[in-house]
């Protein structure tokens, strides 16, 4: 049996995940350990079987005891699929995941410490069905603390008031903690706020969960006063990040992380913010803030979080533009079809919401020489999802939609560059990839949601002063994505106002200053409740 099971992992990390899951098949019944069907469960929720998956997941229960079944009940009543094939799958499987947590409160799974937590819950695309999370991550944040009492850690310093002396005379201390502070997206939105923080006012520390394990991690480490490797046991990284005694600590990304997010559950810091990386709500009662703007966050979005929300000035960052060269637009044009407009979505297909699909369908229907350029998924099975989901819709997908492989960072910018108008998906939009396409001067059309995660375009086009490409309704969509790709002069008068505006979006120094702004009033304010 444990031959099979590590010809399955390797197969399984070269990609060939049908292979191994009919390795993990071929042990006999009697051999299928819990660990054995939950594994074969994760692989088939990879590849969007998930009612398969789930009949792992209950057998993995069945066979399984005490925390360990325990575990796997949990992870059942929240594991989603990568895609959905419609929206009536998104509704359903929302009131499923509903009714089995409601199901678990009755009878809680039980964790003695937080070593004993499931390392993995499943919940991740809840972000990307475009409906309000509230209500799920509150409850599963309240059920996790009932069942593991060891989440609510309270540092030492976190219970006592602060000397008046060091109130007047210390810096604060402001830490911000991820997994992701290497070569990443979540480096990248982050990196002008926390080295540019004032040192006469701030003492920053950068966490890194898994180490530094790269040059840009490197450069970060570089630019803040303390850079503190942190490994993954739960229970050590609580007491070294309590050591920091900090004032106030930022998560960027809570939910890209299930061990940032357990770690949320402790009080580290007086002050706890949530930062838009992940952009939901966390659900966990010792995050006290969100960090928003009035765009991403207009009002009465405040009924979306279990933070209190926190409207800075926008844009909420201070990003450093992206260089691309010309002439690698046209080197990245010649790869595909000279004769087509490029509408370029360069996005995980996960974030396409089978809402879009009517507005891509429409688009490569009204213009005949459209191509639909998008990127290549780690799963084949998501691109055959996607398929047949704009099959439907009457689109010939092979003829009409090319998918492109992993490039380099300098190629990927090119691409964005050449299109002839980027597509900012619904419901859930561009934030890292919206800036670096306006960046090199591309058209973005947007359809901002009620969500920050579907508001970040409007708040980048808004920054520019450019709000052409803001639509209201998905015919407007259509519309605008048409003009700007088929009236050459409309988009070079685009391009020529974006570029103009660049130095307004990038560079943002004010967002530094705001951030600094707040933190030391929220500082402030925890300091007279503890008084």
């Amino acid at each position: 049996m444990l031959e099979l099971v590590r010809r399955s992992r390797v197969q399984a990390r070269t990609g060939q995940l049908a292979a191994a899951i009919a390795t993990l098949d071929s042990i006999p019944d009697d051999l299928r350990t819990p660990g054995v069907l939950a594994t074969k469960a994760s692989m088939l929720r990879e590849v969007c079987a998930i009612d398969d998956c789930r009949r792992a997941l209950g057998a993995a229960v069945e066979a399984a005891e005490g925390g360990v079944a325990d575990a796997l009940r949990l992870r059942r009543a929240l594991t989603l699929p990568p895609m959905m094939r419609s929206c009536a799958d998104i509704a359903r499987e929302r009131s499923r995941a509903s009714a089995e947590l409601a199901q678990l409160w009755l009878c809680p799974p039980r964790f003695a410490s937080v070593a004993a937590l499931p390392q993995s819950l499943g919940d991740f695309y809840l972000a990307y069905h475009g409906e309000d999370d509230r209500a799920l991550r509150g409850g599963l944040a309240r059920l996790l603390l009932r069942a593991c009492p060891d989440l609510g850690f309270v540092a030492e310093h976190c219970g006592a008031a602060m000397p008046a002396q060091q109130r007047v005379h210390r810096r604060r201390r402001i830490g911000f903690v991820s997994s992701h502070f290497r070569d990443h997206t979540i480096l990248l939105l982050n990196r002008g706020l926390m080295t540019g923080l004032d040192r006469e006012q701030f003492e920053v520390y950068a966490f890194f969960v898994d180490g530094i394990v790269d040059g840009p991690g490197r450069a970060l480490a570089s630019g803040v006063e303390h850079a503190v490797e942190l490994g993954r046991d739960l229970s050590v990284v609580r007491q070294q990040i309590a050591a920091a005694e900090l004032d106030l600590l930022v998560f960027p990304d809570l939910g890209m992380d299930l061990f940032t997010w357990y770690l949320a559950f402790a009080r580290l810091a007086r002050v706890q913010c949530a930062g838009w990386g992940h952009p939901i709500t966390s659900g966990i009662p010792t995050v006290d803030w969100f960090l928003s703007s009035a765009t991403l966050d207009p009002d009465g979005n405040e009924r979306f979080y279990t933070e209190r929300l926190a409207r800075l000035p926008e844009p909420t960052l201070c990003y450093s533009r992206p260089e691309v060269l010309a002439e690698d637009a046209t080197r990245v044009r010649r790869l595909l079809p000279a004769d087509e407009r490029l509408y370029v979505c360069a996005q995980n297909l996960f974030k396409l919401h089978p809402d879009f699909d009517s507005v891509l369908a429409a688009i490569l229907q009204r213009d005949r020489r459209a191509r639909l350029v998008l990127l290549e998924p780690k799963r084949p099975e998501w691109a055959a999802l996607l398929r047949t989901r704009l099959q439907r819709l009457g689109v010939a997908f092979d003829a009409r939609v090319t998918l492109l492989p992993p490039m380099p960072r300098a190629d990927y910018l090119a691409l964005l560059a050449g299109a002839d108008v980027v597509l900012d998906p619904m419901h859930f939009g561009g934030g890292n990839t919206s800036l670096e396409a306006l960046a090199v001067g591309a058209p973005v059309v947007t359809l901002p949601s009620r969500f920050l995660r579907g508001r970040l375009t409007l708040c980048w086009l808004r920054t520019l002063g450019v709000l052409d490409t803001v639509v209201e309704s998905e015919d407007g969509y259509v519309e605008m994505a048409l003009a700007v790709a088929c009236e050459p002069a409309r988009r070079h008068l685009l391009v020529r106002r974006i570029r103009a505006g660049r130095e307004r979006l990038f560079g943002r120094r004010c967002a530094v200053a705001a951030h600094q702004s707040f933190f030391v009033a929220a500082c402030d304010e925890a300091e007279r409740r503890c008084r």
